[in-house]
């Protein structure tokens, strides 16, 4: 009898140790993409879930054009409204449907944006209107529950190319990346961890490219031409729609300023807004471009997606409106306080990539947070005047730049 029991003990010792090997190998193999990319939705996603339950005011939804547009720390700092962007690279409808259907677990939303630019075909070939890796990011990040159980079920009912079972183990879908792993790999208990210690920028990704392109907003009304959505991408759409009515949580439809819009999709969506009785703010349309100053050239980092300075003044328009329609209660919050640093410090950051004048570069980066490593070839000292010699030395360059000192 004693055998029996000893062999059951190291049968379960065992079995913990598998299950936990499994779950670190999947854990590791699965894609990342952390705060030190482009679109960090892997941080973004990781960071939600960090945040104290029943907080979030606002949780802003949607694709790529949604995580570069919508700037959570800007409207706390500017309307003391707590807001997520929980928007991510491709994200398909149904992404945003279920990732709404997750967040309700732990937040209570007064308001939900969606920004509809998926809506319309975007990837043909795609089932799911979105790139497999990007529907496979955003459900990866997903803690497991009835939601993401149903969100797989749904994905690989749709799309056959995705099996259920390789989102169970994701080392089925991603064995092959073993030549791939790097850093981010290894350490993503420390990477989770950035947002909780910085206070992250609550899902915003912020660009500081000028894209240089001359755009023209539409009129209203300038035709009665309509586009067709994706038929399955309007069936989440409704059910997003139908879940914020269900909860009493006030949704708003949105297109951020793009050259991948049109009249006919304008029309349609002003349609459709009506039909279920919800706002919807497309800032494309000439009036509300206009009124926020909006210009494409400087303010997007290309053709779809705005830099941080043209998020701002969408994020500015939110605000006013939220204030104006939405029953809001402005508080103020730890969690988001301390983004306002972190903010600040990537606005800068943006802002110094844009210097060309020497002077006002190293007045810019007499700041802790910045290590500055500097080389000057031959006799290119001769061309520094007094003003940046005086600068340099500020920043605690102790050479007197005579030429005997020099090697």
């Amino acid at each position: 009898m004693l055998s029996h029991k000893k062999f059951l003990l190291k049968a379960a010792v065992l079995t913990v140790v598998v299950l936990l090997f499994v779950t670190f190998v999947n854990r590791m193999f699965v894609m990342k993409k952390y705060y030190d990319t482009t679109w960090p939705s892997t941080s973004s996603f990781a960071d939600f879930y960090q945040l104290d339950k029943n907080t979030v005011d606002v949780l802003f939804l949607g694709s790529s054009h949604g995580v570069s547009s919508f700037s959570p720390p800007k409207l706390y700092d500017d309307y003391s409204i707590r807001s997520y962007n929980l928007s991510s690279e491709l994200q398909s409808l149904l992404v945003s449907y279920y990732w709404l259907k997750e967040a309700l677990r732990y937040q209570t939303p007064k308001v939900v944006v969606l920004d509809t630019y998926i809506a319309y075909p975007y990837s043909v070939p795609d089932v799911l209107n979105s790139a497999e890796p990007a529907t496979r990011i955003s459900i990866d990040s997903m803690r497991w529950s009835k939601n993401k159980i149903e969100a797989v079920n749904d994905i690989a009912s749709l799309d056959e190319r995705q099996s259920k079972e390789s989102y169970y183990f994701t080392n089925i879908r991603f064995h092959t990346r073993w030549k791939d792993l790097n850093e981010n790999d290894f350490t993503f208990w420390e990477m989770d961890a950035h947002g909780k210690s910085t206070g992250g920028l609550k899902g915003f990704s912020a660009l500081s490219k000028y894209c240089g392109i001359e755009y023209l907003p539409f009129q209203k009304e300038m035709s009665e031409e309509k586009a067709e959505m994706v038929p399955l991408m309007q069936e989440y759409l409704n059910r997003i729609v139908s879940l914020c009515k269900e909860q009493g949580i006030e949704l708003i439809l949105v297109k951020t300023p793009t050259v991948q819009t049109n009249i006919a999709k304008y029309n349609t969506l002003v349609d459709y807004a009506e039909e279920n009785g919800i706002p919807y703010i497309d800032f494309n349309e000439e009036e509300i471009y206009q009124s926020c100053n909006f210009d494409f050239s400087k303010d997007a980092a290309d053709g779809e997606h705005l830099n941080i300075w043209g998020a701002e003044k969408i994020t500015d328009y939110m605000g006013r409106y939220f204030e104006e329609h939405c029953k809001i209660e402005k508080r103020s919050d730890a969690q988001w306080d301390s983004s306002s640093a972190y903010y600040a410090g990537i606005k800068k950051n943006c802002a110094l990539s844009k210097v060309v004048d020497m002077n006002e570069y190293l007045q810019m980066i007499q700041d802790d947070r910045y290590t500055v490593f500097m080389s000057i070839k031959g006799e290119g000292v001769n061309s520094l005047n007094d003003a940046i010699k005086s600068n340099l030395k500020a920043l605690g360059l102790t050479s007197d730049f005579d030429k005997e000192n020099r090697i």
